[in-house]
């Protein structure tokens, strides 16, 4: 029996146990023309005409020429590539390389990736060749034409759509023989749009490292800051990435700090019964101070008390003591977003490595200069007077004022990169041009890296 008419034979029902006829999922609705056999897919349906009855089909595809005045249509990049060698002395780069295996291939497309600063992407997934050889494409994530499925109800991205409306040129086939062996073809050159890192996709790499450090209970800022301060002069798509982008990571990977987590999703009552938990360990309890006026005596939540939590682990405690004196401390304040609307306060300490590491925290609802004093106050008396170099906050002058009230001396006060960054791009927004967006953006950039 020939592969075609097996692959016409398999049966679209099929019978269960009980003498049941249940239908299955995929039925054939594409018709041939001629002597309507039936087929589950268009493409079955083309190549049958093609191959038995001789039909010359028309390319469905139209990939155009952009060049001034050019009116060229084509069906495929291949065609496309050769008219812009033959008529117009484009010069395309075509690479023919050969791996061990697939994993390699993948390793050398990470890096190939990052050095152009694009992405490739499949269509499709991969199909067999009568030889046995599996093939597989992969074109520029930038090609092709941007169709919206929405209906309006959310609002559009300010950055546009990564797609430049132009078939693009560059492309990767990769073919995988049965022993392991990889080919690989690739067209390196780009075609009807610019580089531009906005529209570039993270990669896997780039949102597992992300993902780890959430599910470590690093919080989102520390991960913002630390993927900003690591960007040197060659920018790449990862030192772009944003809150929202953080965000869209955690969902989709389903982490989320576990300490913010459980803060988040307890209640106060829960918060209580942890708590007293804590205390019990005596001498290793992490609990440095616990005050929840929003239970009542009666046992239920009484609003407009104060929360006010401070932890500091027996292992923070002893980073805190070997760095503190001539260091430079970072305290970000974030919001938790919840029915309490709780203010987290991480204060960090950079080490002999130059590393950040959270030596303690306080949570609580009010963010005013009393309570951040108090903090500071509850640090001295645990630790003792220490003096530090330098106080880095995202634009909070209570908190260098604080400081500088509780320990007695002059600590120097910088703001943190992040929230310079963010202040950046949110006043770039004003500027229409997004080429020149980016061209200040970068003139910016370069200054702080001078700074830094």
């Amino acid at each position: 029996m020939s592969s075609e008419s097996s692959v016409e034979s398999v049966m679209e029902e099929q019978e269960c146990e009980d003498n049941f006829i249940i239908e299955t999922k995929t039925i054939k609705k594409f018709k041939c023309m001629y002597c309507n056999k039936k087929y589950r897919q268009n493409a079955g349906r083309y190549n049958h005409m093609k191959r038995v009855h001789g039909l010359i089909v028309m390319e469905r595809v139209a990939v155009s020429c952009q060049e001034l005045g050019c009116k060229y249509v084509c069906g495929s990049k291949e065609k496309l590539q050769k008219h812009l060698q033959k008529v117009h002395n484009k010069e395309m780069t075509v690479l023919t390389l050969e791996f061990n295996s697939i994993s390699e291939f993948d390793s050398w497309k990470d890096e190939f990736e990052k050095r152009e600063k694009c992405r490739f992407v499949k269509k499709s997934g991969s199909r067999m060749t009568e030889d046995g050889f599996k093939l597989c494409y992969y074109y520029c994530s930038r090609s092709g034409t941007f169709i919206s499925h929405s209906r309006g109800l959310k609002k559009k991205s300010s950055k546009g759509t990564s797609k430049s409306s132009v078939h693009c040129t560059a492309s990767i086939t990769v073919t995988e023989a049965q022993n392991g062996m990889v080919q690989v073809k690739v067209c390196a050159t780009h075609y009807g749009h610019s580089v531009d890192l906005r529209h570039l996709r993270l990669t896997k790499y780039d949102k597992s490292n992300i993902a780890d450090q959430i599910a470590r209970g690093v919080p989102r800022e520390i991960v913002l800051d630390k993927i900003r301060a690591s960007a040197g002069s060659d920018i790449d798509r990862i030192h772009l990435v944003t809150m929202k982008d953080i965000k869209n990571i955690e969902k989709a990977f389903g982490v989320q700090s576990s300490e913010l987590k459980r803060v988040q999703h307890s209640g106060m009552k829960n918060l209580d019964s942890w708590v007293s938990g804590m205390k019990s360990f005596e001498n290793d309890s992490m609990i440095v101070f616990y005050k929840n006026d929003l239970i009542s005596s009666s046992g239920g939540y009484s609003a407009g008390g104060d929360v006010c939590l401070i932890l500091m682990t027996t292992g923070q405690y002893e980073i805190f003591k070997k760095f503190c004196n001539d260091g430079i401390f970072y305290l970000p304040v974030l919001t938790i977003k919840n029915n309490f609307n709780m203010n987290l306060f991480t204060l960090m300490v950079v080490d002999d490595v130059n590393e950040v590491i959270p030596v303690t925290f306080m949570i609580s609802n009010r963010k005013d200069e009393d309570v951040v004093k108090f903090f500071f106050q509850k640090i001295k008396y645990k630790l003792g007077s220490f003096v530090s170099k330098a106080l880095i906050t995202d634009n909070e002058e209570i908190l260098h004022t604080a400081w500088c009230t509780v320990f007695n001396e002059e600590t120097q006060h910088f703001w943190s990169t992040r929230y310079v960054d963010s202040n950046w791009r949110e006043m770039l927004l004003s500027v229409k041009n997004e080429e020149l967006q980016c061209s200040i953006y970068e003139t910016l950039y370069s200054f702080l890296e001078q700074k830094k």
